[in-house]
């Protein structure tokens, strides 16, 4: 396998290294990151419309 670029990887346990070499990619719903915002005022990523669909 080669990786061209500069990928940036967060160490993990040995069973999570072997799933995204198998293509299982873990990540947080969209859900989690709207309440993360919210609890912590982040108002500069993202706003309360993102990912919905407006009439």
């Amino acid at each position: 396998m080669i990786i061209k670029g500069f990928p940036l990887i967060k160490f993990q346990s040995a069973k999570r290294i072997e799933d995204l070499q198998n293509g299982l990619i873990y990540m947080n719903s969209l859900e989690w990151y709207r309440k993360h915002e919210s609890e912590n005022g982040d108002i500069v990523v993202g706003d309360s419309f993102e990912a919905k669909f407006h009439n």
